[in-house]
């Protein structure tokens, strides 16, 4: 009588101390858009966002003149032909979110923990 070793698994935790919640692709998208609004990403970035999907997103609705003007404001020739321009801004995005994220250092005082601005960033973060 040979015994079937595998076994389902059914449900896997793990247990890792971080608080998580499950949440739709939309919902990560709101959380994500909330706070770079609240850091102001839009004003300090040229490309409005560190998120690649939303990037993305706003690339695909862009216009070819909208294309060339992120283009010539990121450093980028604008090139005719709107496939290869999608391209290098996708590269370009990708290549300034890898250089941002090495210079990433933390303030030197440490921040107000009674501002109300951290307080919701804290909250955001928290439930990402």
């Amino acid at each position: 009588m040979k015994k079937n070793k595998s076994k389902e698994l059914i449900d896997l935790e793990i247990t890792d101390g971080k608080k998580r919640q499950i949440q739709t692709r939309e919902e990560q998208e709101k959380q994500i858009l909330a706070l770079e609004e609240i850091l102001g990403t839009g004003r300090s970035n040229p490309y409005g966002t560190t998120n690649s999907e939303t990037f993305e997103k706003k690339l695909s609705e862009m216009t070819l003149d909208e294309l060339r003007v992120l283009a010539s404001r990121v450093g980028i020739t604008p090139v005719s032909r709107e496939s290869v321009l999608r391209k290098q801004l996708m590269q370009s995005f990708t290549d300034f979110i890898r250089r941002s994220r090495q210079n990433i250092s933390g303030p030197k005082n440490g921040p107000d923990m009674n501002d109300p601005a951290i307080k919701r960033i804290r909250n955001l973060i928290d439930t990402i």
